[in-house]
């Protein structure tokens, strides 16, 4: 997880003081007094930074890239299911009404509680945008399940371009028994991140703040630029165009201006380029890295897994085969007995008669047959 742009808040981006009168590239001097002595007080301090609980939760971002990838953000419903996995909604589900719709009970309009509920979404957009193949599997109900390749496309497409704006309601009783709904608090997913919205007075204080910084920052090269103080003048203020038109009108012992110029090449100003770039996130480097060591750890120990079942069912195959040569051998060995056997055993009259009598019940069954056909054709 990482901090949003719009809801950090870094205690090294905030003035340390207020931007002083005096340039700063001398000392600063109570009016009347000499350079030896002790400077006067200084501007007060600008108030420390505190981060509160608010800005904590502000900084905050959560993604779940696992239940994205198989689940896509195309309904109110979906994106609920995605917001009830979030540190936002798990520190306060036992107070919401949530909780008990999830549990299967059935909630009446006058219940009282907190309640998460979706406010906003593109998704009406989005689906006028989709691609084509969408459009038609909503035409088509009786068509068949969609393939993974489309499932996939379909996970992108939303993932990465759905909004949504789910807000935390407070339903309380009202007067002659109505029902009020006060909004607390905002979350927002967008492209699949979570986020808490930050109040409009967060935002531009963060953002006075910033401006603050950086007009300290352009008044202070000002004045390191600009200025100059001496014993006997005190501080004087001339640009860099005057102070060459100063230095070129003097003339050197030859008599020669060009030489001047020359001497005073060497005393040209350094040109300063000040970029400002966004500080990298380091909490996002470390979710990642973390990720990436828990998904090694996890691939490692499916490849394992995978080995430790191959070698079971190797040993199963193997165990098997030598169950399946004992049997035939076994067969083998009693079919040759059961041979043998009969082979000793002498001819039994009973056994004949027998057979002799299953043969003529079978031809008189056949000559019983023949006349009932006989009389049908």
């Amino acid at each position: 997880m990482r901090a949003p742009e719009a809801c950090s808040a870094e205690p090294s981006s905030l003035p340390s003081s207020l931007p002083s009168a005096a340039p700063a590239s001398a000392p600063a001097y109570a009016p009347g007094s000499a350079p030896g002595s002790a400077p006067a007080s200084a501007s007060p301090p600008f108030p420390r930074y505190i981060q509160g609980a608010l800005q904590r939760e502000c900084a905050l971002e959560f993604a779940d890239w696992r239940w994205l990838c198989s689940h896509a953000l195309d309904s109110e419903g979906a994106a609920l299911e995605y917001f009830y996995l979030s540190p936002f909604y798990v520190e306060q589900a036992s107070e919401t009404l949530n909780e008990r719709m999830r549990r299967g009970e059935r909630l009446q309009a006058d219940l009282q509680g907190l309640l998460f509920s979706v406010s906003y979404s593109n998704l009406d957009v989005l689906r006028a945008e989709a691609p084509q193949f969408f459009r038609a599997e909503a035409r088509d109900r009786q068509a068949e399940a969609p393939t993974v390749s489309d499932f996939a496309a379909r996970c992108t497409f939303f993932n990465a371009q759905a909004i949504f704006h789910i807000t935390l309601l407070r339903r309380e009783s009202a007067r002659h028994g109505a029902t009020r709904t006060l909004p607390l608090r905002v979350y927002a997913v967008v492209a699949g991140k979570i986020y808490r919205l930050p109040p409009l007075f967060d935002v531009l204080q963060q953002k006075m703040a910033a401006a603050m910084s950086h007009l300290e920052t352009c008044f202070d090269l000002l004045q390191s630029r600009l200025a100059r103080w001496s014993l006997a003048d005190g501080y004087t203020w001339a640009d860099r165009q005057t102070r060459e038109t100063q230095r070129l009108g003097v003339r050197s012992p030859t008599g020669d201006a060009a030489e001047a110029e020359r001497e005073d090449f060497g005393e040209a100003e350094t040109v300063v380029t000040e970029v400002f770039r966004r500080p990298g996130s380091e909490v996002a480097a470390r979710v990642l890295v973390e990720e990436q060591r828990l998904l090694a750890k996890e691939v490692s120990t499916l490849a394992e897994q995978r080995k430790a079942v191959d070698e079971k069912w190797r040993l199963a195959r193997e165990a098997e085969a030598k169950l399946a040569a004992a049997l035939e051998k076994t067969f083998g060995v009693y079919r040759q007995q059961k041979t043998a056997q009969l082979k000793q055993l002498a001819p039994s009259q009973q056994l004949a008669f027998l057979l002799e009598k299953r043969k003529l019940e079978a031809q008189a069954a056949e000559r019983m047959q023949k006349p009932a056909q006989s009389h049908a054709v």
